[in-house]
């Protein structure tokens, strides 16, 4: 028989910011809106226009139901996962983090093992889970960095 995969729930989800949603909504609809018009109600000559607006509009539209139906950020036991947007999808480990620290009001500066340094942009999250997110990350940084102290 086969193994079924185990799904991995996230420990913790922090949500996008209401003005990025809306803006996005916002600029789908108009998009859709005028790619409608334009080849529903204007002449044949003006429909390149339209099938030049065609691929943005997918792109928002796509856009704007990964922003509705993805939170931010998602936090599991060993790892965290950023989704900004539609292309950028970023994970970073825990066991590779040495320590968490905070940039400026916005974003994070994470510190690697081998002294390489990582700038986690945290624009688009709802800033009242900002204070939350970074009080569990430096929770799971100190707990996988306690553990590998007790494997050494």
């Amino acid at each position: 028989m086969k193994n079924k995969e185990e799904i991995e729930i996230a420990e913790h989800y922090y949500e996008r910011h209401p003005l990025i949603l809306t803006i996005s909504v916002i600029s789908s609809a108009l998009l859709v809106g005028t790619c409608c018009y334009i080849f529903f109600f204007r002449e044949f000559e003006v429909h390149g226009w339209g099938l030049i607006l065609i691929p943005p509009t997918l792109v928002s539209v796509f856009q704007t139901l990964i922003f509705i139906l993805t939170p931010y950020a998602f936090i599991y036991k060993d790892r965290i996962e950023v989704k900004k947007n539609l292309f950028y999808n970023k994970v970073w480990y825990f066991n590779d983090i040495k320590k968490v620290s905070e940039l400026g009001k916005g974003s994070f500066i994470i510190t690697y093992n081998d002294g390489d340094e990582e700038t986690l942009p945290l624009k688009g999250i709802k800033p009242s889970h900002l204070q939350n997110l970074r009080n569990e990350l430096h929770r799971n940084v100190y707990e996988t960095l306690v553990i590998r102290d007790l494997l050494n």
